[in-house]
């Protein structure tokens, strides 16, 4: 549910982000359908021929009564699993993992790449250099946020590892970028105290 809206679902796109083993994915997914946050139906080819499964995930259980046409099935271990994407509100599409550029519609216009650097609005002016410093990190690793957003949640993320100190924004967000990290952590006690004294590398 964190993921960028446009993001694919797909189990092996799940293990290389969690780095956890297909064998796993699949236990939490059938607990989830067991509980009805998940649903899968067979994505079928022009011939009938079953070529993966549609995914769709539920912050709240759905209604028994609305699954009864679309029964379950499990077990299809293939890669190439397919997802029903939302475009809007509440047209959904069929996106396949089967290709990068393969849709199902093709007069869907594709979205265009969000531009980080647009609005940044939300970030308060002593943080401004700080922010811009990760986001051309971000920039550099090819790690960019993909939507307002993820930008917007990681920076709020930074202001309360930071305690609402600018000082500690830049400690946090230099650690990160000397450790080649994706994202922030929290500092302990010890570390605040330190790059809040006199002899912090970054004040």
């Amino acid at each position: 549910m964190a993921l960028p809206e446009d993001w694919d679902f797909s189990i092996k796109g799940i293990c290389s982000i969690l780095k956890e083993g297909k064998t796993a994915v699949y236990g939490v997914v059938k607990e989830l359908k067991e509980n009805r946050y998940c649903k899968t139906t067979p994505s079928r080819d022009e011939k009938g021929l079953i070529l993966g499964l549609d995914y769709v995930f539920y912050e709240e259980p759905y209604d028994e009564e609305q699954h009864k046409d679309n029964p379950h099935t499990e077990n299809l271990n293939t890669d190439n699993v397919p997802q029903l994407n939302t475009y809007g509100d509440k047209e959904n599409i069929e996106i396949k993992d089967l290709s990068k550029e393969e849709r199902i519609d093709k007069s869907i216009p594709k979205k265009k790449d969000f531009d980080v650097y647009a609005d940044i609005s939300y970030v308060d002016a002593p943080y401004a250099a700080i922010w811009q410093e990760w986001l051309d990190y971000k920039k550099e690793i090819k790690k960019q946020y993909k939507t307002q957003r993820g930008a917007k949640s990681q920076y709020n993320t930074l202001i309360k590892y930071a305690k609402n100190n600018p000082i500690l924004a830049n400690a946090i967000v230099k650690i990160s970028i000397e450790h080649s990290w994706d994202g922030f952590f929290a500092l302990t006690d010890k570390q605040m105290d330190f790059f809040l004294s006199p002899k912090s590398p970054y004040a």
